[in-house]
C-alpha cells in the first residue's frame, strides 16, 4: 500500500514537472518567435 502511494506521488510529481517544463519551453519559443510576447 505504501509502495503504491509512493508510485502515485512520483507519477504526479513527474506530470507536474513535465507540464512546468512544457510551459517554460512554450514561453521561450513564443518569446523567440514573437519579441512582443510577454509570458
Amino acid at each position: 500500500m505504501k509502495y503504491l502511494l509512493q508510485k502515485i506521488t512520483r507519477i504526479i510529481g513527474d506530470l507536474h514537472y513535465f507540464s512546468t517544463l512544457q510551459k517554460f519551453i512554450l514561453r521561450n519559443f513564443a518569446s523567440v518567435y514573437n519579441p512582443n510576447y510577454l509570458g
